[in-house]
């Protein structure tokens, strides 16, 4: 894997852009998915955070693929609850910001560890080994290493705007120029411990 590519957003010409309720997304659209996990990015969950824009996409990707399951982090499932939403499992814990321990800004559970829960409950249900992967655009790349590490196979669901948060707690989600050196760093330390 090259450690710069698509820092901050995911590159690939093969990619067809479909529409779904008036939103557009891009995807492999001759796909055959048994499964779809669901990343969120940062720990908001209000109406203009990503986890929102995420979890439309979630929802979007189900009907397009005739309602596969869904494995989606925390901060997603708890959107799709509130949007009386089924077929779908929350993975991990949704983030919480304590005040007192401003230290802890990180989530309860990485990328890496989604991917292991969404893996357990997939075997739990016998489905196959094809997974899609809804995620901000710019998180997609190590996803897609990560999958490709634990011998799964994978295609994409992205949307085609990209929105950034404003104000998260996790505050390299905010901006390109924030995010890039810390995904940067990341995917050194996951090459490091061979998770990419």
């Amino acid at each position: 894997m090259k450690l710069t590519k698509n820092l901050t957003r995911y590159k690939n010409k093969n990619l067809n852009e479909i529409e779904i309720n008036n939103n557009k997304y891009k995807t492999f659209p001759d796909s055959k998915p048994d499964f779809i996990v669901g990343f969120s990015f940062g720990a908001g969950i209000d109406k203009y955070s990503v986890n929102n824009q995420l979890a439309e996409t979630v929802i979007s990707a189900q009907k397009y693929f005739q309602n596969i399951p869904a494995f989606v982090q925390a901060e997603i499932g708890n959107i799709l609850e509130k949007e009386n939403q089924t077929n779908f499992y929350s993975l991990g814990k949704e983030f919480i910001y304590k005040s007192e321990d401003k230290a802890n800004i990180l989530s309860n559970i990485d990328s890496e560890g989604i991917m292991n829960l969404a893996i357990k409950e997939k075997e739990n249900l016998n489905l196959g080994n094809s997974g899609i992967y809804v995620a901000h655009p710019a998180h997609i790349e190590r996803i897609l290493q990560i999958s490709k590490k634990k011998g799964l196979e994978s295609s994409l669901f992205i949307p085609s705007k990209i929105i950034w948060n404003q104000d998260d707690i996790q505050s390299w989600t905010n901006s390109k120029s924030i995010w890039m050196p810390r995904e940067f760093a990341t995917r050194i330390h996951h090459k490091l411990k061979r998770k990419i």
